[in-house]
């Protein structure tokens, strides 16, 4: 079985197990899918390309969906946080934005956005002055 570095490390594992006090014997490790999990938030690969040492595409997502579901996941990350020394919820978010070229024709009024170095209506919109 290959090893990533999205794997959990054995008191992380032994944190959430703690959590989802799931004693039922399964086909499928609990853990595993886990890893899976993380594995396809940091990476952000498509559910349905999730290396298949995690188990079934379909089965890790149908975990993920009722872990989001019934809080499982809210409860672990709270967990998690606290014993870092953390405060349970987060208090900062980042959005970010996304810039994208367009054609020449079709949008006759263009600006020009200085610091993203782009034409188009975009430009207009953040009111940086034509060129």
């Amino acid at each position: 079985m290959q090893s990533y570095p999205t794997n959990l490390t054995n008191s992380q594992w032994q944190c959430i197990n703690k959590i989802l006090k799931d004693k039922r014997k399964r086909q499928t490790s609990l853990r595993r899918v886990w890893d899976g999990i993380h594995y396809q938030a940091r990476s952000g690969c498509p559910w349905c390309l999730l290396p298949c040492e995690f188990g079934k595409w379909s089965t890790v997502y149908y975990y993920f969906r009722k872990w989001l579901i019934d809080g499982t996941l809210q409860r672990v990350q709270a967990r998690i946080r606290e014993q870092l020394g953390r405060n349970t919820c987060p208090s900062m978010g980042i959005i970010d934005s996304q810039s994208v070229k367009n054609s020449e024709w079709g949008i006759p009024d263009k600006g020009y956005d200085g610091n993203k170095k782009i034409k188009g209506p975009a430009a207009m919109r953040s009111g940086h002055p034509s060129k």
